[in-house]
């Protein structure tokens, strides 16, 4: 069973609808899902002293999705818009060499 990280836009967090039809798909596979949608948790807030609060936001998920990649063995695309995060996942993903699922 590989572990397949999901890479998809989640700026607009009012539609993530796509995370989890990729997880379906993957588990059809037999693959275990691997989605930065479960980092939310992990979201405490943006700090008081931040000056600039959209990149900051942007920096934090990158970075937390980023940990997340760098354990897996695959990486699945959603479809749809490439995000400026999606392809510097699929620049990780190239240089560590994940597989690419389709």
């Amino acid at each position: 069973m590989k572990k397949v990280f999901i890479s998809g836009r989640i700026s607009d967090m009012s539609d993530l609808s796509h995370f989890c039809k990729a997880e379906d798909y993957l588990i059809i596979r037999g693959d275990l899902p691997v989605s930065p949608i479960g980092l939310i948790s992990t979201y405490k807030g943006i700090p008081d002293d931040t000056d600039n609060k959209e990149e900051w936001v942007r920096q934090f998920w990158l970075r937390e999705a980023i940990r997340l990649l760098l354990t897996c063995d695959a990486i699945y695309f959603c479809p749809g818009r490439k995000s400026s995060g999606m392809k510097l996942e699929k620049t990780i993903a190239d240089a560590i060499g994940l597989e690419i699922i389709t």
